[in-house]
């Protein structure tokens, strides 16, 4: 039976084999595919990185150099496991006779390593061995650093006679006589980690990382909690959900060797973001906080100490994610201008900010912005109508849902086809979920409607031909677009200009005028029973919208949003009941297609 040193001792070694590794089979340029072959038959490749004692034998000739913890790797080249070298002759045509795995060890330079086997007692043992030995012996180095466990195997299946040699250059330690303990039973006595051992134990992660695993812990230290505002950290911790998204940004659902980190690696928590991992030739790094050398083992999985605190977005403040946001800039500049930055940060108040990105800021006409940078009643106005109380998430929007603002207004939100939005706005980046409630990136400022529909109609005179037949409508219909009707939630007009209307020739708007009912069918084609913004459609699709009466198309076209064969030459004007469209062309109901515009 094949068995390890320390068999009867439960210890944990994380074999970092050095394989031809799949980016290895990329294709090899033909001069390297030469170079290889000029060294002989059965020469192995060794990958050195300059300036370090790392090797790599790759037990492989064709092995192409790398890059590793930022240094560029160079290639040399010895006879593979077996062999070795006959003078005159090409590569390494010497086959080794076989020996012990103690004498293997030996001769691949273990030996420190011997020697202490046989001061122990145990090199006669191992030359004799009954069975197959499986010995992983580490390096004179090893000794050295006195590391312990996840360690890599820097030459692997040496054989031997009686077993296989795998070279480490770590020491593995065996436990006390207790045995090695859980991740949490390490925390409780390591004075290292008090912050963080009484973070986990208030919640309920200590009992899975006491007996599932295997898992690896990067542990900050206290150093690391008190970098944190006593504040923000309070925050952190005292919240049950923060701190438990805390926790697990912090544990990886299987044992990572930090020596097996040679270059940039993409790794997910068990809460569920992904955290990444490099090195360079300063050390090795997890989201820029840099790791200790030093490996804890417990009995299911490694601490990693780390110098700093992994804070996911779940565990900041909504001011702190808009800080940290790149798209939202010019928001957190008004926040601070506004003096309003303790409305984002209040721990026991949930909100849900719409927060326009600096390219809705950007949209502004130039005057509009310079009077909200200098202007802090003004831009506090403008943020209380993007803030409400409560933290709601995209997944529980619904179509036409109000929510009071902390400004006291009424905002509408909407769902669409894969998309969902607030008022005229659209969510480019939805649910950013902090501590204290969650953002949500929208393409343009809102502002708050000072008129209804028929108002905004009633006062524009380039819509006076169109709100004329409304009214008539209206004299028989009294309900027809009025917010007070219950079953009328918003609408959608898409208000033909006197100038589309002049378009048409004279006698076939003199006939749709004098004929009620066709009137009424007319002005119906023009109306829609629900909010539809023009950011909602997209190029390349062309969408069904039913209206009142009957089924118009809208396209972006050439960049120009259509409804049938009409242009919107002015979206977007926002009411308190709905939205308006300025188009173009009148849209005639089906039967009156007959009708020739001019």
């Amino acid at each position: 039976m094949e068995y390890v040193l320390h068999r009867n001792s439960l210890v944990f070694l994380f074999l970092i084999f050095v394989l031809c590794p799949t980016f290895q089979c990329r294709r090899i340029p033909w001069w390297h595919i030469k170079i290889a072959q000029r060294q002989g038959p059965n020469t192995c490749a060794v990958e050195e990185v300059p300036g370090t004692n790392k090797k790599y034998w790759t037990e492989c000739k064709y092995w192409m150099n790398r890059e590793i913890c930022g240094v560029q790797t160079v290639i040399r080249y010895e006879c593979c496991e077996g062999f070795h070298l006959i003078k005159h002759k090409p590569g390494c045509m010497g086959v080794k006779p076989m020996t012990n795995v103690l004498d293997t060890a030996k001769s691949l330079g273990a030996t420190q390593f011997v020697d202490y086997l046989t001061k122990a007692g145990l090199a006669e043992s191992l030359r004799h061995a009954g069975s197959a030995v499986t010995l992983f012996a580490p390096t004179n180095e090893a000794f050295d650093m006195m590391t312990v466990n996840c360690g890599p195997v820097v030459r692997k299946d040496q054989e031997a006679k009686n077993g296989i040699v795998h070279l480490i250059d770590r020491v593995l330690v065996p436990p006390g006589r207790t045995g090695i303990p859980s991740i949490p039973e390490i925390l409780e006595k390591d004075e290292r980690f008090r912050s963080l051992a009484r973070t986990l134990f208030r919640s309920n992660l200590a009992s899975e990382l006491n007996y599932g695993g295997p898992y690896t812990l990067l542990a900050p230290s206290d150093e690391s909690f008190q970098k944190i505002p006593s504040a923000e950290r309070a925050r952190m911790t005292n919240d049950p959900e923060a701190r438990l998204a805390l926790l697990k940004q912090h544990v990886i659902p299987h044992t990572v060797c930090v020596p097996g980190i040679t270059g940039e690696h993409k790794l997910r928590t068990i809460g569920g973001d992904h955290i990444e991992f490099h090195c360079n030739q300063s050390g090795t790094f997890v989201n820029d906080v840099k790791i200790s050398p030093e490996t804890i083992m417990s009995k299911n999985g490694v601490i990693n100490p780390i110098s700093d605190v992994l804070v996911p977005e779940r565990a900041r403040s909504v001011l702190d994610l808009a800080h940290r946001s790149n798209n939202l800039k010019t928001f957190s500049a008004l926040v601070h201008s506004a003096d309003m930055e303790k409305e984002l940060v209040r721990p026991n108040i949930t909100i849900t900010v719409f927060a326009p990105s600096d390219n809705a800021f950007e949209a502004l006409p130039e005057e509009r912005r310079y009077w909200l940078k200098e202007n802090a009643d003004e831009a506090r106005n403008v943020l209380n109508y993007h803030i409400i109380k409560g933290r709601v998430k995209t997944n529980t929007f619904s179509d036409s849902q109000r929510l009071e603002t902390i400004g006291g207004n009424q905002i509408r939100l909407k769902v669409y086809r894969k998309s969902v939005g607030v008022e005229s706005a659209m969510v480019s980046e939805g649910d950013k979920e902090g501590q204290n409630g969650v953002i949500h990136v929208i393409n343009k400022v809102l502002t708050p409607p000072q008129r209804n529909t028929l108002e905004l109609l009633e006062n524009n005179d380039n819509f006076s031909i169109f709100t004329d037949a409304v009214q008539r409508v209206r004299k028989v219909e009294p309900q027809f677009l009025s917010s007070r009707s219950p079953s009328h939630i918003s609408f959608t007009v898409f208000a033909p200009t006197n100038q589309a209307f002049k378009r048409m020739r004279h006698k076939d708007m003199k006939s749709i005028m004098k004929d009620e009912k066709s009137l009424k069918k007319f002005v119906q084609n023009h109306v829609v029973d629900d909010m539809i913004s023009s950011h909602f459609f997209r190029p390349k699709l062309t969408y069904d919208i039913h209206t009142e009466y009957d089924m118009v198309k809208v396209r972006k076209k050439r960049g120009h949003l259509m409804v049938n064969s009409a242009h919107i030459v002015e979206p977007d004007l926002i009411t308190k009941d709905g939205i308006v469209h300025c188009i173009d062309k009148v849209l005639m109901p089906k039967q009156r297609r007959h009708v020739q515009a001019v």
